[in-house]
């Protein structure tokens, strides 16, 4: 069975056993894995400490025959986010770890700019940047001034229907979505000196939290 080794970010741990942990990480050149640490949950075992998310990792594992392989050393680099944006970051994880497909090698890289969005604004408008982020990368998103169902442009209020965005034509009823909420959404990106008034921060959090019910991911509370 082939060793091998990769950069990581650790997303979960499950508890198996009563002394192991099944774990899933991103990694830089493997995608998305899923990894046994046998005697993780061991007071002395060396796993303890340095199975934690947020940080920067290396990891060596052994792939399994037929199953999953086996963690066999770990070592923690740097903490991507300071302590008082941690739970945000966590939440992110919670909220996107589902949308990435196994073998995307380009996750890996995607987490790290969300978590860059938190660690650069902080507070609940970072957390909405970096998800938003992860659903425009994984194909859920289209263009913010035309109707995701008749492809018109649209420079005044839109309505948000489930998962769509949808012109006033093409729908009746929805979340209303002005023209300026989405011009700020869009300026966000582009300038750090943007930022959301809180009713528009609001409607903002709604919408993801709707998507993400849509695509049946489970939605943490910041966006309920």
């Amino acid at each position: 069975m082939a060793e091998q080794h990769d950069e990581a970010l650790l997303l979960r741990r499950i508890p198996y056993s009563e002394s192991s942990l099944i774990c899933h990480f991103f990694t830089k050149k493997h995608g998305k894995i899923s990894l046994m640490a046998r005697g993780a949950r061991r007071l002395k075992s060396p796993f303890r400490s340095a199975l934690s998310p947020l940080y920067d990792l290396h990891i060596h594992w052994q792939e399994g025959r037929t199953g999953m392989g086996q963690l066999r050393s770990i070592q923690r680099d740097q903490c991507l986010l300071n302590e008082a944006d941690a739970l945000l970051g966590l939440e992110l994880l919670a909220n996107i770890q589902h949308l990435f497909q196994e073998s995307d090698e380009h996750a890996f890289q995607m987490v790290h700019e969300a978590l860059f969005c938190i660690s650069e604004r902080g507070g609940k408008e970072g957390l909405c940047m970096g998800v938003w982020l992860c659903l425009k990368y994984t194909g859920c998103l289209g263009e913010l001034f035309h109707c995701w169902h008749c492809g018109q442009e649209t420079m005044g209020n839109m309505l948000w229907k489930a998962d769509q965005l949808a012109c006033l034509k093409c729908a009746t009823t929805g979340l209303p979505v002005s023209i300026g909420l989405r011009k700020s959404m869009h300026a966000i990106f582009q300038h750090t000196h943007v930022h959301l008034n809180q009713a528009d921060l609001k409607t903002w959090q709604a919408i993801i939290g709707l998507l993400l019910q849509e695509h049946r991911i489970k939605v943490s509370e910041s966006f309920l």
